[in-house]
């Protein structure tokens, strides 16, 4: 239905996906999962392409290169955007929910751990994380 994103480079130089190293690789991704967001926000508020870009004073063909991950919004246009849909930046930028949307679980798991690492000393936090990061290989996430 839509145009398949384009493959550029951070300088706007089109490429071939099998081209892209990893950090263009992970841009790519990261500029998509953006523009998915702004089209998701904007179709849950109901609101038409032409609405957002009079609201974002942006060409309508620029809000389309948005939602679709071939540009970035500046700074000044993700912050409107935040402001128009009532979420974080986190929720702009990421696939993921926003923080205030985590399981309270989590949450205190994490908290825990933060504040045992605070007591250790810095070959033990050391030691502490090397196992975290065996874990999470053993653990496949």
């Amino acid at each position: 239905m839509g145009r398949k994103p384009s493959n550029q480079n951070e300088t706007g130089v089109k490429t071939e996906t099998s081209d892209l190293n990893p950090k263009e690789t992970y841009i790519q991704a990261k500029r998509i999962a953006v523009g998915k967001n702004i089209r998701k926000y904007r179709s849950g508020m109901k609101l038409s392409v032409e609405e957002l870009a009079r609201y974002l004073e942006l060409s309508v063909s620029y809000i389309g290169l948005l939602e679709r991950g071939d540009r970035w919004p500046s700074l000044y246009i993700a912050c409107k955007l935040c402001d128009l849909y009532g979420i974080t930046a986190h929720e702009l930028l990421t696939e993921e929910k926003g923080h205030q949307n985590r399981n309270k679980n989590e949450i205190g798991q994490e908290k825990i751990v933060v504040s045992l690492m605070r007591t250790l000393t810095e070959d033990k936090k050391s030691f502490a994380i090397e196992t975290l990061k065996n874990l999470k290989m053993i653990g496949g996430s």
